[in-house]
């Protein structure tokens, strides 16, 4: 049951996967609680406004709010 006033997009990080089909994995928080930065050509690196990691791999890679609720 949705409770009203709830955000039930939850945020997403995006980044490539194998065979040439990308991931998506949620993430706490709201997209601007990350900061992505491209540290080396090809590379990405994805961390919390706490400088805590969460990625640090081959790009691109991206934080945003998932347009479909669930």
């Amino acid at each position: 049951m949705m409770m009203i006033g709830e955000d039930w997009h939850p945020t997403l990080l995006h980044t490539p996967g194998r065979y040439g089909y990308p991931t998506a994995r949620i993430l706490p928080g709201s997209a601007s609680d990350y900061i992505t930065e491209a540290v080396h050509p090809g590379w990405v690196l994805v961390v919390t406004v706490k400088d805590e990691l969460v990625y640090f791999g081959p790009g691109p890679a991206s934080v945003a709010r998932s347009a479909a609720p669930f």
